[in-house]
Order: structure tokens, then sequence, then C-alpha cells
């Protein structure tokens, strides 16, 4: 198993949070994928996985998931990956759409990682250049989401000078969820954390410690994201590896 990930250049980080690839063989149960709450550009140069019965096509945008994604697979994969910013993450995705093939055949040509991320900084550069910037009320809505673990009553990351009907709307339109909703992924996100960090006592104490009523209502939201108990989850061992979590380098001669 190989992952790697980079960091983007300064000029396509309101846009990109990283690059990755990632060769690795699925285990025959199949993996889920969970909510992040980002979309991301993905090109396979090798075996495809199967979703839903059907083999993902060679190159695609992700959605973004509301709920865990199963992959099955038997044979080795090589992917690149692109992983757009959340508060950019539905700007501009349907121009980029019709361009993806002419840069999967490039990408399929280069020889080395390093020609691959050129390649591709090089067409985000051509394809973001037109964009507005993403918008800086809800990337700091996001930042506050965030740091406070997707915790707390949601109005409290509403940013001063708009009203609440035109945060949601224009919160849905740069991420593709409501506030709630990517509150709700990232304290999903932060639990998983905290269990793979064993930073917990009890499945109690981790409840409270992550912003739950108790207990009972983890495992509820645990369940509606992955459609079973947190338990059965990390006992399958079908979850993100680690890896992806860690596998972080800077690396500026990638840029």
């Amino acid at each position: 198993m190989y992952y790697r990930q980079i960091e983007p250049p300064p000029d396509l980080t309101p846009w990109v949070e990283c690059a990755w690839f990632l060769e690795t063989a699925l285990a025959p149960e199949g993996q889920l994928i969970v909510p992040d709450g980002r979309r991301e550009l993905i090109f396979h140069f090798a075996a495809r996985p199967l979703c839903a019965g059907l083999q993902q096509a060679g190159t695609l945008i992700t959605s973004n998931l509301n709920q865990a994604l199963e992959l099955a697979l038997t044979w080795t994969m090589k992917v690149f990956g692109v992983r757009l910013q959340p508060f950019a993450s539905e700007t501009g995705l349907a121009d980029f759409e019709p361009r993806l093939e002419s840069l999967y055949q490039q990408l399929g040509n280069a020889r080395t990682e390093m020609e691959k991320l050129g390649l591709a900084w090089k067409a985000l550069r051509n394809w973001t250049t037109p964009l507005a910037s993403p918008d800086a009320a809800i990337a700091e809505s996001i930042r506050l989401i965030e740091a406070a673990r997707g915790i707390g009553p949601t109005g409290t990351f509403m940013p001063s000078g708009l009203a609440e009907r035109q945060w949601q709307r224009r919160f849905r339109q740069a991420t593709g969820l409501s506030p709630k909703a990517f509150a709700r992924v990232t304290r999903f996100q932060y639990l998983i954390a905290r269990y793979e960090a064993n930073d917990f006592h009890s499945w109690a104490e981790l409840a409270l410690d992550t912003g739950f009523q108790d207990q009972s209502h983890l495992v509820n939201d645990f369940r509606a994201f992955c459609g079973q108990s947190p338990e059965a989850y990390f006992r399958s061992g079908r979850g993100i590896p680690e890896f992806y979590r860690d596998g972080f380098l800077q690396d500026p001669a990638a840029r």
C-alpha cells in the first residue's frame, strides 16, 4: 500500500486542499468511504472499483457524501486525486467536467508523479482563473465550524453581517451542504479521529466530548452516516485507513 499527499501551490489554495496518489488493493469485503465534506477529482490508472455494482469511470468528480459509499475491488488500483477546498467544492465544477477526459489522457501519458502534478496544477490554474474567488464569508464559516470540530449551535458559525437565510443559501451554493449538515460531518470526522487515537475511556464519555447529547445520540448519528453502529464499523476495518490522515507531505518540489 502506497499513499502520498501533497499540498498545492499557494495560488491554488483557494480551490485545492491537496493532491494525492494511492496504490492499493481493497479487501474482498470492500471499503467504506465516509463523508468528509469535500469533493474530489479522481483519476484511475489501473483497476477501477465497483460502486453499487457498477464500475467507476476512469475519471470522475465525486459527490459531497451524506452517507458512506461502499467500494469493492480485489485487484490493485492506482489513483491520482485532487481534493477540493470545502468552500469552493461546488464553484465551477460543471465547467470542469467536460475537460477531465483530456486531462486524464495527459496524466496517463505522464511518466512520473511530478509530471502528473505539473499537468494537474497547470490545468487547474487554467480552469479556475476565469472564476470568481471563493466566497470569503463561507470560507470563514467553515473555518469556525472546523475549529469547533462541528460542536455547538449552528448559528454560532454564521459570520456577522449576513442574514440567516442569505448565509444558508450561500453556504449551500459553495459547498453543496447546509451549515448544519457540514457541521454534522465535521463532528463525525472528529469522532472517528478520537476513536482511532484511542483518546477516550468510554463511549458515554466520547459522546459528550464530541458534542452528542448521549451515547444513544452518537450511535444514531453514526448509523445515519454509515448504516451500522460505531462498534461494527471499527471492528470491520473497512473504514478509511489511518494513512489518509497521517500521510500529508509538505513537498515544495511538487509544486
